[in-house]
């Protein structure tokens, strides 16, 4: 069954089969609606899940209703806390080339005595988890599919407000302006963290801002290969995870510097993003 207005043909409520490219392109847009203030944790506005189904429509000519955005949110955000349970327990941890979570042996065997429920995990893929880990941060899930009381009582657009809504999304122009507002703000805050030592909380939420706004920035410069950088970045054991989100806030936006990291040889690489970042805090 499909609902239309117009020349624009959206899907009626119903189950819809997600893929990898579907879940990439609502994570790219979520991310930059993220930066907006439009999604994060549990405030989501329904522009965000009408902005998908253009999108997914547009790139992919799937046609999904926002009531099946709204329901895969759902469930990437259960997935998520759930691997997180795993992740952040002491020995564990996530490979961004291969996806998996990580542990020897011994802690996988000690860990599972415990919670054999999710020995699935020794082999299952957890994609898009840093993504997700700004996306939902700390808004940790009550349940197995959890959705917070705000995501609930979402009251999602009509099919006419979604058809109207590719109108009221904002230019480049508005884009670029947030984007460079938000960055200044960003780097007004970075500054005065040198001065004086915050609560692990404040610098988490720090983290997941300069994060935000690494994607946005990569976003208008659209130059930058951003998983590449972060990937290299976190191959410099040496740098905290303060210091990676601020170098990729820096160097997303910054193509010729981030091409010179990433030409030089490999026992160069933590002393010049060191050096950088300190000319630039």
């Amino acid at each position: 069954m499909e609902e239309s207005i117009g020349s624009v043909k959206v899907a009626s409520k119903g189950q819809v089969r997600w893929n990898d490219r579907m879940d990439k392109i609502m994570i790219e847009i979520i991310l930059e609606e993220y930066g907006f203030g439009n999604a994060s944790g549990n405030s989501w506005k329904p522009e965000v899940y009408t902005r998908v189904c253009l999108e997914l429509l547009k790139q992919l000519k799937q046609q999904v209703h926002p009531a099946n955005v709204k329901a895969r949110i759902k469930t990437l955000k259960a997935n998520y806390f759930s691997a997180r349970e795993v992740i952040s327990q002491s020995g564990f941890g996530w490979d961004l080339d291969t996806q998996l979570v990580t542990a020897d042996v011994l802690t996988w065997k000690e860990y599972l005595q415990k919670h054999l429920e999710k020995e699935s995990y020794r082999r299952k893929c957890v994609p898009y988890y840093d993504e997700l880990c700004v996306i939902f941060g700390d808004d940790q899930a009550t349940g197995g599919n959890a959705i917070t009381g705000n995501e609930a009582n979402i009251e999602l657009p009509s099919l006419e407000e979604m058809c109207n809504a590719e109108k009221s999304l904002p230019t480049k122009e508005e884009k670029d302006e947030v984007n460079h507002s938000s960055s200044s703000a960003t780097r007004t805050e970075s500054n005065g963290q040198r001065t004086k030592r915050k609560k692990s909380s404040n610098i988490d939420a720090t983290e997941q801002g300069l994060t935000a706004a690494a994607n946005r920035l990569a976003d208008a410069f659209a130059h930058t290969d951003c998983s590449r950088l972060q990937k290299e970045l976190h191959n410099i054991h040496e740098l905290s995870r303060e210091d990676v989100m601020r170098a990729m806030l820096l160097l997303g936006g910054e193509v010729k510097d981030a091409n010179i990291f990433f030409h030089l040889d490999e026992d160069l690489k933590k002393d010049w993003v060191i050096l950088y970042l300190q000319r630039k805090f």
